[in-house]
């Protein structure tokens, strides 16, 4: 048997999408929301964390107060597991970055036929585009 041998690219979205995730759902009309997370809840101590859903003051920055009144509703009488709500958490988040890339893609070829993929920056996408569909060699050649 024939082993393939798979490459991974990791590639940051942030240097072809300066924007924060909520402004590029917001932007994009995608359907995924971000969702609230108590940031500075965590800490190498609690990572295990199981009990009450952490106090407004780790959320108070991200959220309103009327939100968490209504997320911790959610969790009246429940268990707030540190562990399963980060994950739900970044699950989300991928999801998220994933409808924004794919239609920021698909939305980008359809303007400009340039594949965004292939850039790892805002700035070598500007000039791919520029070089593609607005340079001309001919007029600009000594």
């Amino acid at each position: 048997m024939v082993k393939k041998k798979l490459s991974f690219y990791f590639k940051c979205s942030l240097v072809l999408l300066p924007l924060s995730l909520v402004k590029l759902i917001k932007s994009l009309n995608i359907d995924i929301p971000k969702l609230p997370y108590p940031y500075k809840f965590i800490n190498k101590d609690n990572l295990n964390y199981e009990g009450n859903i952490p106090s407004y003051y780790f959320y108070n920055e991200i959220i309103k107060y009327e939100e968490y009144l209504e997320l911790s509703n959610k969790f009246n009488n429940k268990i707030w597991n540190l562990k399963n709500e980060t994950i739900k958490y970044l699950k989300n988040d991928v999801n998220a970055l994933y409808e924004i890339i794919s239609k920021f893609s698909k939305e980008f070829y359809e303007l400009e036929s340039i594949d965004i993929t292939k850039s790892v920056s805002i700035s070598s996408l500007a000039l791919k585009i520029f070089l593609a569909n607005y340079y001309n060699q001919k007029k600009n050649t000594n």
